[in-house]
């Protein structure tokens, strides 16, 4: 709806660059049609990123007041232009549009960016690098954590995903991972040990009786023992 918008306005500048091929007002109308186009541009890669978010269940963005500021400036201009024509020749009458468009921009950016910490906290296991610098040291869980580490940093290098292909690829990076983590087997390590690792890099925590002596006692030596999230029950 918002891009279609533009473009619709974008349209009628042009139409009017068209119309006036022969006159002074050309580069004028030519250089409205530019910023307008721009808008466009500027506007649809936030856009594109919206519709993803939401096409994969996240549904709690708030823009409302900003897109219907911004829809209001383009009909504002629209029935000035089927007044007068030359209104697009000032640039004052786009710069409301372009501001408009700025907040609006800032507003989808702001909330792609939190719901993307947010999915991140609740789909990717989290390990610690503290914990994954002395996993490390284990010889039968070294190529592992080199790999668990790679994914890891494909996955937060990311202020957030800005297409399908973007988020498609986060996604198979989480999943391997996840499997990665959970997969997680030595005789190096005791076995609660593990089970308490692998439920603590969960969103809900490791369960407090998971903490057992034994735990405590590893997890003391390799003086990690204030690095996992643990839940009562």
């Amino acid at each position: 709806m918002l891009l279609e918008k533009c473009e619709q306005l974008s349209n009628i500048a042009k139409s009017v660059t068209d119309l006036r091929s022969n006159v002074v007002e050309l580069k004028t109308f030519q250089d409205r049609q530019a910023d307008i186009e721009k808008i466009v541009s500027d506007l649809a890669p936030f856009i594109e990123a919206l519709r993803v978010f939401r096409s994969k269940g996240m549904q709690d963005f708030i823009i409302l007041k900003e897109a219907r500021d911004f829809l209001a400036r383009i009909v504002e201009v629209e029935e000035q232009f089927k007044d007068d024509h030359k209104c697009l020749i000032s640039p004052r009458r786009i710069k409301p549009i372009q501001e408009k468009a700025k907040v609006l921009r800032d507003s989808i950016e702001k909330q792609l960016r939190q719901q993307w910490i947010a999915y991140r906290k609740s789909h990717v296991p989290d390990v610690g690098k503290d914990l994954l610098s002395v996993l490390a040291k284990l010889p039968k869980f070294s190529k592992t954590v080199a790999t668990i580490q790679s994914l890891s940093s494909q996955i937060q290098i990311l202020d957030y995903p800005q297409n399908q292909g973007q988020f498609e690829r986060v996604e198979t990076a989480i999943t391997q991972l996840t499997d990665l983590w959970k997969n997680l087997s030595s005789n190096e390590v005791p076995l609660d040990v593990l089970n308490f690792l692998k439920e603590a890099a969960t969103i809900n925590g490791a369960s407090m009786n998971l903490l057992t002596p034994t735990v405590q006692e590893w997890l003391d030596s390799q003086e990690i023992g204030s690095s996992f999230r643990i839940r009562l029950g």
